[in-house]
C-alpha cells in the first residue's frame, strides 16, 4: 500500500461505519415503528381479532 493513500483509506473507512451505522439505526426505527404499529393494531382489535381474521 502507498502511504500517501492511507488518509483517503481511513476516510473511507470511516464514512463506512457512518453509513452502516445509520443503515443499523434506520432498521432499528423500522423494527421499532413495526412493533409499535402491531402493538396498537392488536390493542384496537383485542377481543373482536378473531372475529376479524374469520371474516378475511
Amino acid at each position: 500500500m502507498i502511504i500517501e493513500s492511507k488518509p483517503e483509506t481511513i476516510s473511507r473507512w470511516k464514512n463506512l461505519r457512518l453509513e452502516v451505522s445509520w443503515a443499523i439505526i434506520g432498521a432499528v426505527l423500522r423494527v421499532a415503528e413495526f412493533i409499535a404499529k402491531v402493538l396498537r393494531v392488536e390493542n384496537k382489535v383485542g377481543p373482536f381479532k378473531a372475529e376479524r381474521a374469520e371474516q378475511e
